[in-house]
């Protein structure tokens, strides 16, 4: 502040060089009326010409002062920045693993955050980050909660991967209902919506035989080969080999082979 207030007033030569250059008018107008010598007159001319030079010098290296002030705080600012570790979402400090002058390395544990909202940390390989995009749809499937699955939206992406499993790391708030907890340590399954299409067919995953499935035709079981599209966790969307309203089997494939005769029923509700 104080280098930046020294440019904004100038020089403290410029009163000086004022006063001289008033006192140059005189003997200039003097030297006119015959009652100053020429010689002084230049000899004063001279020395403010030198105090103009003296004072553009002064004001200059005020100049050079702030820039190199303010060259330094955008280092010491981007120093801060690298130095300072935001965390993904609001939450309680329950520990702390480091204190003042500890050496830290990229991946150490400063510190553990209880989170206030819930928001659930993924993470994606490389094929799949590269088309997830921040808003995006998502269920998440906790397995401490069994099968039960949960709305999510994508609110952070981490652009660089970990280095030691090359995993991408995205965070999700998830919609939970009144009363469930996120506990710090739960694990699970998410599933991010990245495209979607009308008027799919869609089957469980657990009917698939790699790219084969055990279709009911009439009375006999057919394994055919599909060709998959869009997979979810518990669904997956068949592009071609099955019809809408076709059959197949979802447990216990490997009791059957193809040509099997089979007798539906309905079970009761």
């Amino acid at each position: 502040m104080a280098a930046r207030r020294k440019v904004e007033l100038g020089s403290t030569l410029r009163p000086e060089l004022l006063n001289a250059k008033d006192s140059l008018e005189n003997y200039a107008r003097q030297t006119k009326a015959g009652a100053y010598p020429a010689a002084e007159l230049e000899k004063q001319q001279r020395l403010v010409q030198q105090l103009a030079q003296r004072m553009e010098l002064d004001e200059v290296n005020n100049r050079l002062a702030l820039e190199n002030f303010e060259n330094s705080l955008r280092s010491k600012e981007r120093e801060k920045a690298k130095m300072t570790i935001t965390a993904p979402s609001d939450g309680v400090v329950t520990t702390v693993d480091a204190r003042a002058g500890d050496l830290i390395g990229s991946n150490s544990q400063i510190a553990t955050i209880m989170a206030v909202g819930r928001t659930v940390e993924a993470k994606l390989s490389e094929e799949n980050f590269a088309a997830v995009k921040i808003g995006e749809k998502a269920t998440v499937r906790f397995l401490t909660y069994g099968n039960d699955q949960y709305n999510a939206v994508v609110s952070k992406i981490l652009p660089s991967a970990d280095p030691t499993t090359q995993r991408y790391t995205a965070f999700l708030d998830v919609f939970l209902p009144e009363g469930r907890v996120l506990v710090p340590g739960l694990t699970g399954e998410v599933s991010i919506v990245i495209a979607e299409r009308n008027n799919a067919v869609i089957i469980p995953r657990r009917a698939l035989v790699g790219d084969f499935v055990y279709v009911v035709d009439g009375s006999k079981l057919v394994l055919r080969k599909i060709q998959k599209g869009y997979e979810s966790l518990n669904q997956v969307e068949i592009l071609s080999g099955l019809d809408a309203g076709e059959e197949v089997v979802v447990e216990q494939q490997d009791r059957f082979r193809d040509g099997d005769r089979v007798r539906p029923q309905v079970l009761p509700n």
